[in-house]
């Protein structure tokens, strides 16, 4: 296995591969193959066919296992040296497994054109340094007052790093407290029942749905998928009837503070995120925890909602204060929630225990876990 920084050098040697100024112009009159058959390659997929460009089929690491993959042939390691200098675009979101596929690729198809976004795969959408080192200046009470209270000794070390990236976009801070396990679902922490009722706020394509209904061996109650884009509510629903998950809702609805409001909203298929915006492109009903769950019994929270977890954790009190549901929030959409969230949290619900970790080698999927 690559070690962290080692794997950073690594990263950087491919910078002429890995185009960091890629645009679709660079691939408009090429038959691309997509390196990959996971969601990033669905949502690849999408994207490309949106912008016109030709795709002719898929491969990974087990091409030729499989004859087809949404609809196109699926090629092997051996189809791909046959062909006269291959357009493939690497289609898969860990830094660590890319430049696994570099090396494979390069080292098995030396004619091949590699493409990948640069910006995704290394993490390198920055912070403003100076303005974060202003604010946790500002907030240096909140910010010791979290380190404080977090319930080990892991968290806190995620925690300081995920700080010191913000002062210094030195990615090396993220990469050194990767894990490798599960997101929402480290075993570490959280343990489920089999009447677990699971919100999945930020449903997208129901993946983590379906995680979640592996992880209870689909033993649970009742799963609530909220999603505020009507194509991935369709998506989503269809996933649940592929994967067989039952007694789920799937709602085309925003979650926010309230449920009287209609909010503006960003969808964007290729990122896997729609954005609550002032000027939207969209409009969706927002719904709150509170009332949607007034007198329900909601077990496990998670919420992946693109900055708009503060509002929704407020409408959300009543319900955590009643049923002390698991919580799996999202710290990284807005800079400041890697602390105001749980300094919120931790003054509101004493009784919880809170831990953080961290998911990605960039500035993305550090989440906070509260149970009690």
């Amino acid at each position: 296995m690559i070690k962290q920084n080692a794997m950073f050098d690594q990263f950087f040697a491919y910078t002429d591969i890995t185009k960091h100024d890629f645009s679709y112009d660079d691939i408009k009159e090429e038959k691309v193959i997509l390196f990959g058959m996971g969601n990033t390659a669905l949502r690849e997929f999408a994207a490309l066919r949106a912008n016109d460009i030709a795709i002719i089929g898929f491969s990974d690491t087990r091409g030729g296992n499989v004859d087809t993959f949404c609809g196109l042939p699926v090629y092997s390691i051996n189809e791909l040296q046959g062909m006269e200098n291959p357009v493939i675009f690497i289609a898969v979101t860990n830094i660590h497994f890319r430049i696994q596929i570099m090396d494979y690729i390069t080292r098995n198809v030396p004619a091949a054109k590699v493409l990948c976004r640069g910006r995704i795969i290394s993490g390198m959408l920055r912070y403003d340094v100076h303005e974060m080192e202003k604010c946790i200046h500002l907030n240096q009470e909140k910010i010791e007052y979290v380190k404080k209270h977090l319930s080990d000794e892991c968290s806190k070390k995620v925690f300081c790093n995920m700080l010191e990236l913000r002062r210094t976009n030195d990615f090396r801070f993220s990469a050194n407290v990767m894990s490798k396990k599960s997101p929402y679902f480290d075993d570490d922490i959280f343990s489920f029942s089999k009447h677990e009722v699971f919100v999945d706020a930020g449903g997208y394509n129901a993946n983590t749905s379906v995680q979640f209904d592996r992880v209870c061996s689909g033993k649970y109650d009742k799963i609530y998928i909220l999603e505020p884009d009507r194509t991935m509510c369709t998506v989503a629903r269809e996933m649940v009837k592929l994967k067989h998950l039952h007694d789920v809702v799937v709602l085309e609805k925003g979650l926010w503070s309230d449920s009287a409001e209609k909010v503006s909203f960003i969808s964007d298929i290729s990122t896997a995120s729609s954005r609550i915006r002032e000027k939207g492109s969209l409009t969706v009903k927002t719904v709150s925890i509170d009332e949607m769950f007034d007198k329900e019994r909601v077990t496990f929270i998670k919420m992946d909602i693109e900055g708009a977890e503060r509002q929704a954790l407020s409408g959300s009190s009543q319900t955590i204060q009643r049923c002390h549901p698991k919580l799996a929030i999202c710290l990284y959409h807005i800079p400041d929630d890697l602390w105001e969230i749980p300094y919120s949290l931790m003054t509101s619900y004493p009784d919880y225990r809170f831990y953080v970790r961290h998911y990605s080698s960039g500035r993305y999927d550090t989440i906070l876990y509260a149970d009690i």
